[in-house]
């Protein structure tokens, strides 16, 4: 008994990973669903990618604050390091035109590309006003026990820290900048709209919408804000606010609140116009930011093409065949064998009813023994005893191997034959199976959609794992034992 358990625990750990990965789940931790701390402080190396190691940290980020170390399940953790690791190379292999062509790509990446260009254009506008290297010394020299490496070298550090040591006056500096842009660009913010919408908004989102459906209609087309060639219409508060949390509903009543966040559809391209006149839009530092963010998308787009599973649809004849060679299975027979019965029934009354339940099983019996030696009469007496939910002692099909009383003893009968009296909880039953579905397999005109649907994730998770083994070893994979 151990022999075959171990061997069947083996199969098991062979099927999860793929032999050309290296099997670094032992049987115990597999028995055990033992867990490890992630991410571990010592970035221990977890893979190799094209002579690249990849480490804990990589994958799982940094131990601080925002990332505090939780125990996951080893074989959790293994999934994500092997996904992470695939996935590299699926951005990689994404790099076809017909990907990097696409209008939805394009997009993407200018979108990214505009954003880090206006976030880079409002930090050389607060670097101007607030920073310059006289105080990035002096913060450094006020701070030096914190720093353990030269100015230089701490320069990154130390520029955020000191952003966060001005942060009011970094917000000065940028709403006062904002502001001059406003009033140049002449955006026309309609402050009485915003005011009566927040006021139609309580904790409900529901009832907040309805109340601005019913003022304003689910097409209004008023003008919250407008500038520079684009304008917010109250649809685009609506369709914002059915998409909030309920929770932040509250801030929402705030007309303020709600004009900052809707005034990006107008300030945002202003932003991006004057960040494409100082060339920003245009800096590789930028560009390239914006296409390591877009590494997951083309990774995403690939598999997507990869994987597609009407592509590995089967064949009308195919799938025939196949039905051919797998109709006995238990997956493609009935459920099970079912009898379509009648029945006559002797009820004990509503609970609590005293009834005299000897003089009625001798009644039940008497009835039987009339209908076993004329079988027509089965019809007349089922007619006139029988349960309320029945249509007059029809029961229709009963699955013989379900859970209910009469199922078994329909089960022992063939067609026509009469049972011995079934007592029941609230009565006594006497069963006639008039017809009989013999377990067998479903037609082919029924389950075809289901066997091409079959075949196709099957065919598709074959390739998949082929293509798998044949990224590992072009990209010179390898994985690592956990610690």
């Amino acid at each position: 008994m151990r022999k075959f358990i171990f061997i069947s625990i083996v199969l098991l750990v062979n099927s999860l990973l793929f032999s050309s990965a290296k099997k670094y789940v032992s049987i115990e931790d597999l028995i055990n669903q033992k867990k490890i701390l992630t991410p571990n402080s010592k970035n221990y190396p977890l893979a190799l990618f094209n002579g690249d190691t990849i480490r804990e940290y990589n994958i799982f980020g940094g131990r601080g604050v925002n990332n505090i170390p939780k125990e996951i399940p080893i074989l959790k953790k293994e999934d994500l390091i092997r996904d992470y690791v695939l996935n590299k190379a699926y951005e990689i292999e994404g790099r076809i035109p017909s990907i990097l062509n696409s209008s939805n790509y394009i997009e993407s990446r200018q979108k990214i590309v505009d954003r880090y260009a206006t976030e880079y254009l409002m930090d050389q506008k607060i670097v101007k006003s607030i920073f310059n290297d006289d105080s990035l010394r002096q913060f450094y020299k006020n701070h030096r026990g914190k720093y353990s490496e030269t100015y230089q070298k701490c320069y990154s550090d130390l520029f955020k820290d000191f952003k966060k040591s001005r942060s009011k006056m970094i917000k000065k500096v940028a709403d006062e900048y904002l502001d001059s842009i406003r009033v140049k660009y002449e955006v026309f913010y309609n402050d009485s709209l915003f005011k009566e919408i927040a006021s139609l908004i309580s904790r409900s989102k529901k009832s907040s919408l309805e109340r601005i459906y019913k003022k304003f209609g689910k097409v209004d087309a008023k003008v919250l804000i407008s500038g520079f060639g684009n304008k917010v219409m109250i649809i685009h508060l609506i369709n914002h606010l059915e998409n909030v949390h309920e929770a932040r509903l509250r801030y929402y009543r705030n007309p303020l609140f709600l004009r900052a966040i809707m005034e990006g559809k107008v300030l945002n391209p202003i932003l991006v116009d004057i960040a494409s006149k100082y060339g920003y839009t245009k800096l590789d530092s930028l560009i390239n930011l914006a296409d390591t963010m877009m590494d997951s998308y083309i990774g995403r787009k690939f598999k997507e093409i990869k994987f597609k599973l009407s592509d590995f649809y089967p064949t009308g004849e195919e799938a025939y065949n196949y039905y051919l060679e797998n109709r006995d299975t238990t997956k493609y027979m009935r459920a099970s064998k079912r009898a379509d019965t009648h029945e006559i029934f002797f009820s004990f009354g509503k609970n609590g009813d005293k009834v005299d339940k000897i003089a009625i099983a001798k009644k039940a019996e008497e009835v039987r023994q009339k209908v076993v030696e004329n079988p027509r009469l089965f019809d007349n007496y089922k007619k006139f005893y029988h349960r309320d939910f029945s249509n007059d002692g029809e029961l229709g099909f009963i699955k013989v191997d379900s859970k209910e009383i009469i199922a078994k003893p329909v089960n022992s009968l063939k067609v026509g034959e009469i049972s011995d009296l079934i007592f029941l909880k609230g009565g006594i039953s006497i069963v006639k199976p008039v017809a009989i579905d013999e377990e067998k397999p479903f037609s082919f005109n029924l389950l075809e959609k289901l066997i091409r649907e079959d075949m196709a994730e099957q065919r598709l998770e074959i390739y998949r794992k082929n293509l798998e083994k044949d990224l590992i070893k072009k990209y010179k994979i390898k994985f690592f034992p956990l610690k």
